[in-house]
């Protein structure tokens, strides 16, 4: 509908028809379920609002209608159009009249209230905190509006009704706030969602904000790095859904395990905002990785025969148990040489044990290394076994008992010094011949030795040298003295 302010004469009639036909459009458009909210009114509805909690209650704005007048886009014409906002004082409550009583409820794109059935009770109550409407200049009735120049373009609260006994209908024009800046975006989380059945694996990557506009998540893919190892990750496929951005990574969870880094430019964002992330962090790389042990089995006969090997997976995908020895994971010595014709017995299907049958051969040392693998591919820390067999035991040569001197005495005669010893002899021990011949030689006369008894040898001797000397004792199959007595001056 359009009204020419500069054509007086020929549009006075025109006007009075048409401001009688928008008052029947606007009073029916009032009553009009179909509630429409133009976009760029959207910052008109209050962003903080303090609402008191009700426990099993639904909190619905009210729509009120206001009167929309811009110019058109050819000529100097004006178009109507009839909007609805929130009310910025008062909002519907909604409550089950039974506890848990199911409720349909259906919203317009607006946010206003377009469906409800069930057992429910209503009310109104009022909004603390909200921004309130801005007063308006003065009123316009709708007798007035075929009048030229008397609607300009601006935003016009419609009011139906005036507890106050004001002229009903009118118009009253109001003055439009501009949108606040939106707010910026904070990043608080990077996460890295996993596949439930490989925990190595990462699905997809989550940047999350806990506050800002949401509307700048989708813009945030543009500056958003992710690298898989070294490659950069292709971006196209990201989607919003509520406060957070999803980007898929690996949606089959096809593998293999790899590292992530994400990296945020922190153009617009607010501060604090979290600007990068790697996975997986050192903690969890070494909850993931798979050990090994390796145990030697012996046969009956005590001779290696296995290396039984014990796989634990960790947090991590099942193990990947080698099939044969020719990889570059697994290496066998056996005697300093290196075997890859060892069989590998698998163990329990749904185990991760496995044997290395080292044959029969007689095995004098082995080695054996491994490098532990999960399903997707993760290597774990390398595990090595070393064993070497025991050289047999050799008997100790038993030492022979020692002659002990028993008795001693060295006497003055006219010879000479005369030495009597006792000794203790274990049998078959002293060689008494050689004892008396060795001493002969060494300035020692009347050498004697006789056996007392088995266990007792006594020797007697005269020593015609002065100053000191020694009396020498020796033993069967020794060719130095396995005793000498000392004699002084």
């Amino acid at each position: 509908m359009a009204c020419d302010p500069r054509s007086r004469r020929r549009l006075a009639r025109r006007a009075r028809l048409a401001a009688a036909l928008l008052l029947a459009v606007l009073l029916a458009s009032c009553t009009s379920p179909d509630f429409r909210r133009p976009r760029f009114f959207r910052g008109h509805w209050p962003d903080t609002v303090k609402r008191k909690p009700h426990a099993g209650l639904l909190r619905v704005p009210i729509p009120r209608p206001y009167l929309l007048v811009k110019r058109a886009a050819a000529g100097e014409a004006l178009d109507f159009q009839v909007v609805y906002l929130p009310d910025s004082e008062e909002e519907m409550w909604i409550e089950p009249r039974r506890p848990k009583a199911p409720l349909q409820v259906a919203f317009d794109e607006a946010g206003f209230l377009r469906e409800l059935a069930g057992s429910f009770k209503t009310g109104r109550t009022q909004i603390g905190g909200g921004t309130p409407d801005p007063q308006p200049v003065a009123a316009l009735r709708f007798s007035e509006l075929g009048r030229t120049g008397s609607l300009q373009p601006g935003l016009y609260r419609i009011v139906t009704a005036d507890p106050q006994g004001g002229p009903v209908p009118r118009l009253e024009p109001v003055q439009l706030q501009p949108a606040a800046p939106p707010e910026a975006l904070r990043l608080d989380a990077i996460l890295f969602r996993t596949c439930p059945a490989a925990p190595e694996v990462v699905q997809r990557i989550d940047v999350t904000a806990d506050r800002g506009d949401v509307d700048a998540l989708a813009r945030l893919a543009g500056r958003i790095t992710v690298f898989r190892g070294r490659d950069p990750v292709d971006l196209s496929g990201a989607t919003v859904q509520g406060r957070s951005l999803s980007v898929p990574v690996d949606a089959g969870c096809a593998g293999p395990f790899a590292n992530y880094r994400v990296t945020v430019s922190p153009e617009d964002l607010a501060p604090g905002s979290l600007l990068e992330a790697a996975f997986p962090s050192e903690a969890q790389l070494a909850d993931l990785r798979p050990r090994a042990e390796i145990h030697l089995v012996r046969d009956d006969a005590g001779q290696p025969r296995y290396l039984a090997v014990e796989i634990s997976p960790g947090r991590g995908s099942p193990a990947a148990l080698p099939t044969s020895l020719d990889s570059p994971a697994v290496l066998l010595l056996v005697n300093g040489k290196v075997s890859r014709s060892a069989r590998i017995a698998q163990g329990p299907a749904d185990g991760n044990v496995f044997l290395v049958d080292l044959g029969e051969a007689d095995a004098r040392s082995i080695f054996f290394s491994l490098v532990p693998r999960s399903a997707a591919g993760l290597a774990g820390e390398p595990a090595s076994f070393t064993w070497t067999a025991s050289e047999p035991r050799r008997e100790e040569p038993k030492k022979p008992e020692a002659i002990v001197v028993q008795e001693g005495d060295l006497e003055i005669g006219a010879g000479g010094r005369v030495l009597t010893l006792v000794l203790g002899v274990p049998p078959d021990r002293m060689d008494l011949e050689r004892t008396m011949s060795r001493n002969r030689e060494r300035l020692w006369k009347d050498v004697r030795c006789t056996r007392r008894s088995a266990a007792q040898v006594a020797c007697t001797g005269t020593l015609v040298a002065v100053g000191k000397s020694q009396f020498d004792v020796y033993c069967l199959g020794e060719e130095k003295p396995c005793l000498s007595v000392g004699v002084k001056e």
